[in-house]
């Protein structure tokens, strides 16, 4: 008897629409801390895949999960939830919080790229001069290009998202190939820049 794993909030089940990265139609992406990531045309059954993507590039997705197209099912409770935020239009009216850093916070989650800015120039955002006390006050951050990435995240089965705008090193991932609409996993910590409320800087990105 083949055994397919069930899928519920025991496993931080996540649903959430997006437009596909390859040929642009609406679909919703279902990810898990099992390494599951599976990509539905329509929510609720027969649960129809979309298999329009070439992943062969793309094997490493959130630090080992897969794409897969496996039979899988969900725990009742929370299939239930996800038609329920469908019948009653949530979808249109998913709404996402701006979440901006606390010092010395962190934070890891996955979700969906929503804006890229290719190029951040910290120097000449916060006004400092290229010296010993501009180094000073941008820390870490002294050295190195950055851009900047805008991420939302959740399941729409709740009231709203959470939307995470960061600084990202263009050391970690060559920005120009990160591409709008697909999904990633990410790794925040808050820097306190001197003078200004603190701002998210990118530990690990996974696409």
């Amino acid at each position: 008897m083949n055994y397919y794993p069930r899928h519920g909030r025991w496993c931080n089940a996540r649903t959430f629409p997006t437009d596909c990265w390859n040929c642009g139609k609406s679909i919703f992406v279902f990810m898990c801390d099992c390494h599951s990531v599976v990509l539905f045309d329509e929510l609720g059954q027969p649960w129809p895949k979309h298999d329009c993507r070439d992943q062969s590039n793309r094997v490493d997705v959130f630090g080992g999960a897969q794409y897969t197209s496996e039979v899988m099912s969900f725990d009742d409770e929370y299939e239930m939830e996800i038609v329920k935020a469908k019948k009653t239009n949530k979808l249109k009216k998913w709404d996402f919080v701006k979440c901006d850093p606390q010092y010395k916070d962190a934070v890891q989650d996955v979700g969906v790229i929503r804006d890229i800015v290719l190029s951040v120039d910290l120097w000449n955002k916060y006004k400092l001069e290229k010296n010993t006390i501009g180094s000073a006050f941008l820390g870490r951050l002294k050295d190195g290009e950055y851009g900047q990435l805008t991420i939302h995240t959740g399941d729409i089965t709740q009231e709203s998202g959470k939307s995470y705008t960061f600084m990202l090193n263009k050391k970690l991932v060559d920005i120009s190939k990160i591409i709008r609409h697909s999904p990633a996993g990410f790794r925040l910590r808050a820097h306190l820049i001197p003078g200004h409320p603190p701002i998210w800087v990118c530990e690990k990105l996974s696409l």
